[in-house]
């Protein structure tokens, strides 16, 4: 019983992790998007695939980890 509950904990703080995570490279992917903006790029560099659709991230708000 005591090694099931361990196991949820760490998944849980697995899944917190990886949300943190996601919500990290949303906040760059959206940072990027506006430094391209405001310097009037019609199109985002090769490198730079900004493809990204904002509801693949942390799609219910409810699963959301209030801090990091």
């Amino acid at each position: 019983m005591m090694l099931s509950t361990i196991s949820v904990d760490t998944s849980k703080k697995e899944i917190n992790e990886l949300k943190c995570q996601e919500r990290k490279m949303l906040k760059q992917t959206e940072l990027i998007k506006s430094a391209l903006n405001e310097l009037g790029c019609e199109e985002a560099p090769a490198a730079c695939d900004l493809s990204i659709d904002n509801q693949t991230f942390i799609s219910n708000s409810s699963e959301q980890v209030r801090l990091c």
